[in-house]
């Protein structure tokens, strides 16, 4: 196989100092992707943290289980949490900044089709905790993680959508996830006659443009601020222009 996947995430605690900031990095630890290892690099020390791994699950599809690198990594809690794909299973990666300690993390669904093909997003569930949106063809189902009285956590499905009935969709081909807001927790659906923006749990979307052939990631942002040039704040402090 090729290389390894790597993801990345920075994380800066509210109320610390602007200056500090802690990054987390995570991976396969060898080609054959047996493991996956996490350090943290901390600002104030200037130094990375010792490297913590665990196993990734196996699979007799003959491929390796790798981070997917189409979504980034999503904070829930004390946690960062990326998208592992296998052939055609996948799972959740967790990093506990807290514990500075990594799991896996199985889900309940499978796509025939294979992995990478943007019908899946893990996100931060409505009031609260670990969510995902799984797609399969013009159904959209959101997922979240509960834990019973006895502490055992398990994948219960919340609501199921028909988007051709809710877009008013006439298509052939199946709508795709290119990304996702998460102060709204909007999600990006591309189809074939547009780019749409749902919010799930309130069932208001919004077509943002015409789609074009092939489809893309993007990066939505909902707040727009000034440039800082300087530290401390005063006159020179970043100021902001819009917030959605």
């Amino acid at each position: 196989m090729g290389k390894a996947s790597i993801g990345a995430a920075v994380f800066r605690a509210p109320g610390d100092d602007i200056c500090h900031f802690q990054v987390v990095l995570v991976g396969n630890s060898d080609i054959q992707s047996t493991q996956a290892v996490a350090s943290v690099y901390s600002s104030v020390t200037g130094l990375w943290g010792n490297l913590v791994s665990t196993a990734l699950p196996s699979k007799d599809s003959g491929f390796p289980t790798m981070i997917y690198m189409g979504m980034p990594a999503v904070m829930v809690g004390a946690s960062f949490y990326w998208l592992l794909i296998n052939g055609d299973s996948q799972g959740i990666l967790e990093f506990d900044l807290d514990r500075r300690s990594l799991s896996c993390i199985p889900m309940p669904v499978e796509d025939t089709d294979g992995m990478g093909h943007g019908n899946i997003w893990v996100m931060p569930a409505e009031g609260g905790g670990l969510g995902f949106l799984f797609l399969k063809c013009f159904c959209a189902q959101l997922w979240k993680m509960k834990t019973d009285c006895k502490g055992v956590s398990s994948w219960v499905l919340g609501i199921s959508i028909d988007l051709d009935k809710l877009l008013s969709l006439n298509s052939e081909m199946d709508p795709w996830i290119v990304g996702f807001a998460e102060d709204n927790n909007v999600v990006l659906l591309w189809t074939s006659v547009g780019v749409f923006t749902v919010q799930f749990e309130s069932l208001q979307f919004k077509k943002l443009f015409e789609s074009t052939y092939g489809w893309y990631h993007y990066y939505p942002f909902e707040g727009v601020y000034t440039a800082d040039t300087g530290i401390g704040g005063g006159n020179d402090e970043a100021k902001l222009l819009l917030n959605t």
